[in-house]
């Protein structure tokens, strides 16, 4: 099983009608030009030719024909996806000792559909692939007794298995490794050990590692805190189309840390976000429309982006998309409304939502002003981590 394509070129009419068999069989060729040919086919989107040779094929037993034929209905070549089907292909390429069969079978009892998923007898299956020598089975095995179902979850077997993948240079087992150090799986929790596991798959080129490098050096995790290196590290996660790395790579060019200040370029690195989908960079260019950062003053773009970036999950835009509606600033100011957007965030604990809430009853934005109420809020806030606060504590104990 490869690794999902894009592009694929599903020409109509090229379509697979499994009830027809209309493709002539050459019958001078041997198995394995008929199996190259049905290849080549196939990379040619000639879905029917190919269909045609590999189903001819299985029917002599060759084994890699029954992965390919099922990786036709995995990945929809030519056909409707059909993920039982292929469960069903591989499985029979395993029965005739195929490696990738054992590592198809295994990956779909694993990841495929819910009602295909049976994690123990993936593990049955991809032990079976890496004992074939099949490496890259390495990494699934680790993932299985490391993120479970619980009756199976075992991080000393998870290590183990990590391991033996590391020591090939296998690129999912060192992530796994580091995981294992960065989350405290099994092992004492060590951003200096994972950030070791996390260059070893960053210098192999993986994007992944080098966002969560560049991350652990801009906040300082574990590690010395280096915003030069962080820079590096999230610049090759973006010249690698890394979604994540662009919010925080311009975060570094808007505050100038590790590099000279440039808002104009911190911007651009978020509407880039935007088109990726990464709502961080969502709320970072709606707070950069809302306050005129770089950008012309735009609260309809503001409100618009950051209900994108609410949509996709990101809690804090819901603190400055109240601030909006609380303020009336580019609409109606309707604090029930604002009170409502922003109310996960104070059942979460976020010290910035009670210390906008303070300031709506400080100010009276909608509501009776109420100093008291202000200075609790202010309070929880400081309680929370938030050290502003404190400004608007001080400021008040004139008041109450």
């Amino acid at each position: 099983m490869k690794k999902p394509e894009s592009g694929w070129n599903n020409s109509k009419k090229n379509l697979v009608d499994e009830t027809i068999t209309d493709i002539e069989i050459p019958q001078d060729k041997s198995d394995e030009e008929l199996y190259k040919d049905a290849k080549n086919a196939l990379e040619k989107a000639q879905f029917k030719t190919a269909y045609a040779y590999f189903s001819y094929l299985t029917q002599r037993n060759h084994a890699e024909s029954f992965n390919e034929l099922g990786d036709m209905y995995f990945y929809g070549r030519g056909m409707a996806i059909n993920q039982a089907k292929a469960l069903e292909l591989y499985k029979k390429a395993a029965a005739l000792d195929s490696v990738y069969g054992f590592f198809n079978v295994g990956f779909l009892y694993w990841n495929g559909p819910e009602e295909i998923q049976d994690p123990e007898q993936a593990l049955q299956y991809l032990k079976k692939a890496a004992q074939m020598g099949y490496t890259y089975a390495l990494s699934f095995i680790g993932d299985i007794y490391r993120t479970g179902p619980e009756e199976l979850i075992d991080y000393a077997e998870a290590k183990r298995y990590y391991q033996k993948g590391v020591d090939v240079n296998e690129i999912n087992a060192i992530k796994g490794m580091a995981l294992l150090y960065l989350l405290g799986q099994g092992v004492t929790q060590n951003n200096a050990m994972g950030a070791f596991y996390l260059k070893k798959a960053a210098d192999k080129g993986n994007a992944w590692a080098m966002y969560h490098l560049g991350r652990l050096y801009y906040y300082g995790e574990g590690i010395p805190r280096n915003p030069k290196l962080a820079l590096d590290y999230l610049q090759m996660a973006y010249d690698a189309n890394y979604p994540d790395a662009c919010s925080l790579l311009g975060l570094l060019y808007e505050r100038g840390e590790g590099t000279a200040p440039n808002i104009e370029l911190a911007n651009k690195l978020y509407i880039r976000g935007h088109e990726l989908g990464d709502d961080q960079s969502m709320w970072y260019l709606a707070c950069n429309y809302l306050d005129g950062n770089g950008l012309p003053k735009d609260y309809k773009r503001a409100e618009k982006l950051f209900i994108q970036a609410i949509e996709r999950g990101n809690e804090p835009a819901r603190i400055d998309l109240a601030r909006m509606i609380f303020h009336g600033l580019g609409t109606v100011q309707d604090p029930q409304k604002a009170y409502e957007i922003i109310k996960p965030c104070l059942e979460q604990g976020y010290g910035r939502a009670y210390m906008l809430m303070g300031e709506v009853y400080e100010n009276g934005l909608g509501v009776e002003k109420d100093y008291k109420q202000a200075k609790e809020l202010y309070r929880k806030a400081l309680d929370l981590g938030y050290s502003f606060a404190q400004e608007a504590l001080d400021r008040l104990d004139k008041f109450c």
